[in-house]
């Protein structure tokens, strides 16, 4: 696939290899499940954000939602409770449809792409990222270098950057998009930079818990 096609695929997101090899929940956590699409755990210092989402089944533990979207963020921020005002993260999951073959298969070679490309690929990424930022007042602080990674078994393309709303704490954003043949699955990881401490070790298990439940 042509390095065109990347770069529009991954621009959707403006709009290490990494395994888990075990399928457990852990204790007070929650598996989210978008039915047919895609899963991945969710700590108990987190709630799904409120917004109507339809629920297929919940067993207490695992929660299916018949959605192709979802958002969770710092837990009760629902009901605007004080501390979680102070806070700031989230978590994203939606999947763009496209024609048959628009995206590349979900285990594309991450290795078939030379570092001179993906530097390329990068900095067109991040001028378009500076530009469409700057639209909303956001600033992009540090745009870190692309790269091509395995989660799971699965390729993604992976863009992170560091960025500040006018005068508010920097927060660091982990974008993974996973192509699937005639559509890519996006996962975002967001926080505040200054409060990586209580965030970054139980970000890196939901990426290691995120799977793409239906291979095209």
């Amino acid at each position: 696939m042509s390095k065109s096609i990347i770069i529009l695929s991954v621009i959707f997101a403006l709009s290490f290899s990494t395994i888990d090899t075990s399928n457990v929940i852990s204790e007070n956590w929650n598996r989210i499940v978008l039915a047919g699409i895609a899963s991945f755990d969710m700590p108990p210092t987190m709630e799904i954000k409120r917004g109507g989402y339809g629920v297929k089944s919940n067993d207490g533990r695992t929660v299916t939602y018949n959605e192709a979207k979802i958002i969770a963020q710092q837990k009760g921020l629902n009901n605007k409770e004080e501390q979680s005002l102070k806070k700031y993260a989230r978590i994203m999951v939606e999947t763009e449809y496209g024609s048959p073959g628009k995206f590349m298969s979900l285990n594309f070679d991450v290795a078939g792409y030379s570092q001179a490309e993906i530097n390329e690929i990068s900095e067109m990424l991040k001028q378009q990222m500076i530009a469409a930022q700057a639209k909303v007042n956001v600033k992009i602080l540090t745009w870190y270098p692309l790269k091509m990674e395995t989660i799971n078994g699965m390729s993604t393309i992976h863009m992170s950057y560091k960025r500040q709303l006018t005068n508010r704490p920097p927060v660091i954003v982990h974008i993974y998009s996973f192509h699937n043949y005639d559509r890519m699955h996006k996962l975002t990881l967001s926080y505040r930079q200054e409060e990586s401490a209580m965030w970054a070790s139980d970000f890196d298990k939901i990426l290691k818990s995120f799977r793409i439940l239906s291979k095209k």
